[in-house]
C-alpha cells in the first residue's frame, strides 16, 4: 500500500494506504488504482512536494552493466510561493514572463546569490550540495528525473561521458553524449564509469 505524507486524503481515508490499520495490503498479483482529488494541491509540487517512484524490471538488459544506481532529481526553487505567483499570472492582460526561479536545484539542493537577498533577510551562501559518492572504475546508473515547473536543464558531470540507456521507461540504443538536455516531466538513464582521476567532478 502506499501511504501519503502531504496528501490528507479528506474524504478518501480508505486511501491513506496504511496497510493493516486504514487499509488492507495490496495482495501480490492484484492492481489497485488509488483514485481521490489532488484539487487542493494545485501546484505544490513548485513549492517543494517532489519525489521519485522507482519500478525496478527484473528483465532490465542493461541490468549487469552497472555496479549502483542513483536518483536525480532536478527541479527549480522560487522564494515567493506558489499562491503569490500563480494569482500574478493569472491576471488579466499580464504581460510579464513566466517567474525567473531563484535557484536550480539538484536532488533539492541548491545556492542562491546572496547579493540579491532582500536587506536584512537570512541567506547562506554556501549551503552543502547534493554529492553522489563513487569508486574509481565501477559504473553507476544514474535515474535523472526533472521534476521542475518550467525550467529545462542541460545536465552534465564534468569530464565524464553520459551514457543514455533508457528514457521514460522505455529502454534505448546505448548513446554516448557530454550534456543531456532534459525538459519539465521528463526522465532518463544514464551509465557513468568513474574512470577518471579520484577528484571532485561537479555535476551542472
Amino acid at each position: 500500500a502506499i501511504h501519503w505524507h502531504g496528501i490528507f486524503q479528506n474524504g478518501t481515508n480508505w486511501y491513506d494506504g496504511v496497510p493493516g490499520q486504514i487499509q488492507c495490503p495490496i495482495p501480490n498479483h492484484v492492481s489497485l488504482i488509488y483514485d481521490f482529488s489532488t484539487a487542493d494541491l494545485f501546484a505544490q509540487y513548485v513549492d517543494g512536494l517532489r519525489g521519485s517512484l522507482i519500478i525496478h524490471d527484473p528483465d532490465d538488459p542493461y541490468l549487469k552493466e552497472y555496479d549502483f544506481e542513483y536518483v536525480v532529481l532536478l527541479s527549480e526553487w522560487h522564494h515567493r510561493t506558489t499562491d503569490v505567483l500563480l494569482p500574478l499570472l493569472e491576471t488579466p492582460n499580464y504581460t510579464g514572463f513566466s517567474p525567473i526561479p531563484d535557484s536550480p536545484l539538484i536532488s533539492g539542493r541548491g545556492r542562491f546569490n546572496c547579493t540579491a537577498a532582500p536587506p536584512g533577510s537570512k541567506c547562506k551562501s554556501d549551503p552543502p550540495l547534493a554529492v553522489y559518492n563513487v569508486e574509481k572504475n565501477k559504473k553507476y546508473r544514474f535515474r535523472i528525473i526533472n521534476s521542475a515547473g518550467e525550467g529545462i536543464f542541460i545536465f552534465s558531470i564534468d569530464q565524464h561521458k553520459l551514457k543514455v540507456i533508457e528514457t521514460e521507461g522505455v529502454y534505448v540504443k546505448q548513446t554516448i553524449i557530454e550534456k543531456l538536455p532534459i525538459d519539465v516531466g521528463q526522465c532518463y538513464s544514464v551509465i557513468v564509469e568513474a574512470n577518471q582521476p579520484v577528484g571532485n567532478y561537479w555535476i551542472r
